[in-house]
Formats: C-alpha cells, structure tokens, sequence
C-alpha cells in the first residue's frame, strides 16, 4: 500500500488509525461483565467463611481465564444476564440463612425440590447455551450427531465444579457442601439441565434448517 503524500491522505491515514486502536480497546460486553463480577467477588463480605472465600478465589480465577479466552467474541447482554443469575444464585444460596430452623437458602425447598438442585440445572442450562454461542462466534459447525458433547462438556463442568468442592471438605472444617448422595444427586441436576438445553437447541437449529431449505 502506497504511502500517504498529501497532508489530507496524512490526516486520513491517522484517522482510520486511530479508530483502529479505539476499537481494539473499546469495552466488549464480556468485559463489563468480567469487570463488574470481579469487582463483586472482591468487596462482598466473603472473608467471614472460609469455604466461600474458596470458592471464589477458584471463581475470580476461572472468570480470567475464561476472559482472556472468550474475549474476542461479543455476547449479547442477555446471555451475560442469564449467567449472572446464575452466579449470584451460587452465592446468595450458600451466604443466605432464613426461615426458623436458620437454615442455608440451599436446604430450602421449592416445588419440591431444593434450591441447590435448582441452582445445577439452571446453570448447566446456561453453559450449554454459553458454550454453544461461543462455538457459533468460533465459526464451529456441531453437526446435529454431535450434538451430545454439549451436555458431556457442561456434566464435565459439574464434574470439575464437585472437585473444587471435595477439596474444600479436605481442606476446610464445617464445610457445607454435604455427602455422596448430595454431591451425586448436583451431578444428575446439572445432567439434566444440560439435556433440556440441549434438546432446546437441536429443536431451534432443525427449525432454522428447515426454513432455510
């Protein structure tokens, strides 16, 4: 590419320049989020229960790996707002105690079923979703007989998510995490989380293909 010459090409060239380097540095919604979620995990009061404190170490540092991964793509405002339900669900379900027995928010029942079961198959529901609008944005086409890994990635999250809590009860006195058929029966909430969305998905893209035919 020929060089500018003349003072008005000069001012164009420093122009597209420097809206260049703008949109390099401009805010993606990923980034307020990861921000914003940062910014939480440092101020909220987490510093009067150890096991908490854990969990979001482990999640502050998830949240940056998972930005300098994801940071090229743009999430829509809805997809951040879906996770962060499910971020302060987490929380708010295991630093909230009310009701007369004083209990966790996670021991609660509702509809029958307690709010951590809610909270697993709620946010496998999401990363299902989140990982299939990443893959998307990556220009990664899931042929409907693949569609099974998106349930085996999230069950594997959840997976990953019970090793973090299993070290907590090794390393932390009076944890709350609870015992084998409790960490099992999260496993089976988060599988079933996943199946919904997934079968959400695969109903949504046989539609889309269908019209494109």
């Amino acid at each position: 590419m020929a060089e500018p010459t003349t003072l008005a090409e000069r001012i164009q060239a420093t122009n597209v320049s420097l809206r260049a380097r703008a949109s390099a540095v401009q805010m993606r919604s990923l980034d307020w989020f990861i921000t914003i979620n940062l910014a939480m995990l440092m101020t909220v009061r987490w510093i009067q229960d150890a096991e908490f404190a854990y969990y979001m170490i482990v999640m502050a540092v998830l949240l940056v790996i998972l930005w300098r991964w994801l940071r090229r793509f743009d999430y829509s405002a809805g997809l951040l707002v879906a996770v962060e339900m499910g971020l302060f669900a987490h929380f708010a379900g295991g630093l909230i105690y009310y009701g007369a027995e004083g209990l966790r928010l996670y021991s609660h029942i509702f509809w029958g079923i307690r709010f951590d079961k809610i909270v697993h198959a709620y946010s496998c529901m999401v990363l299902v979703f989140f990982t299939w609008r990443s893959l998307q944005m990556a220009d990664v086409e899931l042929k409907p007989g693949l569609m099974w890994m998106l349930p085996v990635f999230a069950l594997g999250a959840g997976a990953f998510w019970e090793i973090v809590e299993f070290m907590a009860v090794v390393n932390i006195e009076l944890t709350g995490v609870g015992d084998y058929i409790n960490n099992t029966g999260d496993l089976i909430a988060d599988f079933l989380g996943a199946i919904v969305a997934t079968l959400i998905i695969a109903i949504r893209s046989d539609r889309a293909g269908r019209k494109r035919v």
